[in-house]
């Protein structure tokens, strides 16, 4: 997998090759940072901020993410996971490093909101992505795999990318 999803004939990044990108240029040991916060919780809507922090200190990169609890199956568990991806998301994209693609949103971000329009964000997972995924849990230890089958038996898309950014990044 690549990290660039088209869309509408827009390249458009994952998060995930986004914060890769990053930590290639700019690294911890260098004095980089990423820092996310929460800003607001309650039982509807999460609101976080990400900021990038030069080695001086400095805030030279700012980015929000909110996410709505009922928007989603995997939002009612993982709303707060979401909102600080796209938060992180953002955020990448607003220094000049070349980390958004064409487009500021993320691929994650259009993929979430165009699932929104088409009616709650339900749209099945194809094949080559339940695959992918139950390759991926196989390779986990037995005692964590059963965790990741019952998450992806909702088996939406959303859902199967999600799990697979999860195992792949984690």
């Amino acid at each position: 997998m690549s990290g660039i999803v088209k869309i509408h004939g827009k390249s458009y990044k994952t998060v995930a090759l986004r914060v890769a990108e990053f930590r290639q240029e700019y690294t911890v040991s260098d004095g980089w940072g990423i820092i996310t916060t929460l800003m607001h919780h309650d039982e509807d809507t999460v609101v976080m901020k990400a900021e990038i922090v030069n080695p001086a200190g400095m805030v030279v990169g700012t980015g929000h993410g909110e996410e709505k609890r009922s928007a989603s199956q995997i939002n009612r568990t993982s709303a707060m996971e979401n909102a600080e991806t796209s938060a992180i998301g953002r955020c990448l994209a607003t220094i000049s490093a070349g980390l958004q693609g064409t487009e500021f949103a993320s691929a994650d971000e259009l993929a979430n909101a165009i699932g929104q329009q088409r009616g709650g964000g339900k749209r099945a997972a194809s094949d080559k992505q339940k695959k992918f995924l139950h390759s991926l849990i196989l390779k986990l230890p037995k005692g964590q795999q059963a965790a990741y089958i019952d998450k992806a038996k909702e088996g939406d898309a959303q859902t199967i990318s999600n799990l697979i950014e999860e195992l792949k990044n984690g």
